[in-house]
């Protein structure tokens, strides 16, 4: 089912090399659009993010926390001057 769901947003509206901008403006629309159905199973449509949020990594897309929101929660907690290492952890706790 993940495969249907990544083709059919990869195929729609043009191909990958011919019209990426546009293919990452609609593929972040649809992705912060999407919404469970009545009757979807909490699973599906989690499957079913997850297939859009891989879509959107194709596309270049980085969908997480930025570095800036990352330093910023860490300056919350005291740290004004992270390591590479703190900052990865910042960011991969807010995905």
């Amino acid at each position: 089912m993940k495969h249907t769901i990544i083709k059919q947003y990869v195929y729609t509206n043009g191909s990958k090399d011919h019209h990426t901008i546009y293919n990452q403006v609609m593929s972040t629309i649809s992705l912060f659009r999407m919404q469970q159905e009545i009757g979807q199973s909490i699973q599906s449509f989690r499957d079913q993010f997850t297939a859009m949020r891989q879509v959107c990594e194709q596309f270049g897309l980085n969908i997480g926390q930025s570095e800036q929101g990352a330093r910023a929660v860490l300056k919350r907690e005291g740290v004004t001057n992270p390591t590479a290492e703190q900052l990865n952890n910042a960011r991969e706790k807010a995905v």
